[in-house]
C-alpha cells in the first residue's frame, strides 16, 4: 500500500485487494474508496469499485471545451449493443442539450420510443405519422405523409376511367373509418367540363361511386377524398 498527505493532511491510498477483489485502488482517507479503480481485466472506474464497462463514472462528466465523440462498431443485435449512445433517466429527462443553432443534430435514421415533445419549431425535409393499422394493428401500419394545415387533415387521391354507362367505383380500405371523420370530396374532369357528381354512399369507408350523364364524352377524372384524422 501507498500512502500520501499534502500539507492540508489530506492521505491519499493506493492499495489492491480491496475486498478481496483484485484491482488497483486509489482511495481518500475518510471519504472514499473507488476514487479511481483499475479492475483486474481492464474496466476503469471513476467513483465505484465495480465498473461494468471499459469507463463506468458514478456522477457528472462535462467536456466544458471540446467535443465527446463515441463510435460503436459492433454488429447489430438485441438489446441495442450496436447503438452509439444510449441514456435512460428514472427521475427526469435522459438527454438534455442545449445550443444557439442546433441542440441535438442526427445524421441518419433515428427512433424515439415514447412521447416525443418539441416546444419551438419543428423542421424537416419529410414528415411522415407511422402507426398501428385500425384494422390489423399487430401485423400491419399505415404510413401518411404530413400535410401543411392550420387543421389535422389526412388526403386520399386518384384518378378514375369511367365506364360505359358513365360510372367508376372508388374503394377506400376499411380502415379509412376508423382514422378520420368529416369526408369531404372532390372530382376534377380531365380533358372538359360535364355534369359529373359523387353518389352517396351507405358508410363512410364504403366504395364510392363517381358518375356522369353517360351521353358526356368525359371518361377520365381526378378524385380526392380529404377528412378530418382521428388519431
Amino acid at each position: 500500500m501507498l500512502s500520501f498527505e499534502d500539507s492540508s493532511g489530506t492521505r491519499w491510498h493506493v492499495n489492491q485487494k480491496l475486498g478481496g477483489q483484485s484491482g488497483l485502488n486509489f482511495a481518500e482517507t475518510g471519504v472514499a474508496d473507488g476514487r479511481l479503480y483499475l479492475q483486474a481485466g481492464g474496466n476503469v472506474g471513476i467513483g465505484t469499485t465495480a465498473p461494468v464497462a471499459k469507463l463506468e463514472v458514478e456522477g457528472d462528466v462535462r467536456v466544458p471545451h471540446g467535443q465527446l465523440f463515441v463510435t460503436n462498431d459492433k454488429p447489430a443485435a438485441p438489446f441495442g449493443v450496436a447503438n452509439a449512445v444510449c441514456a435512460t433517466s428514472t427521475n427526469g429527462t435522459a438527454v438534455f442539450a442545449s445550443g444557439p443553432t442546433a441542440a441535438i443534430a442526427a445524421i441518419g435514421p433515428s427512433q424515439f420510443t415514447g412521447n416525443v415533445e418539441v416546444s419551438g419549431t419543428f423542421t424537416a425535409g419529410d414528415k411522415q405519422c407511422l402507426i398501428d393499422s385500425p384494422s390489423d394493428p399487430e401485423n400491419k401500419t399505415l404510413t401518411h405523409a404530413c400535410i401543411e394545415s392550420d387543421e389535422r387533415f389526412n388526403i386520399y387521391s386518384g384518378n378514375l376511367v369511367l365506364d360505359g354507362n358513365g360510372e367508376a367505383r372508388v374503394a377506400l380500405p376499411q380502415w379509412v373509418a376508423a382514422f378520420n371523420t368529416d369526408f369531404r370530396y372532390q372530382l376534377t374532369c380531365i380533358g372538359q367540363a360535364a355534369p359529373v357528381y359523387v353518389a352517396p354512399a351507405p358508410r363512410y369507408y364504403a366504395p364510392r361511386y363517381y358518375r356522369h350523364d353517360p351521353s358526356g364524352c368525359v371518361t377520365r377524372n381526378g378524385w380526392s377524398v380529404k377528412s378530418t384524422a382521428t388519431n
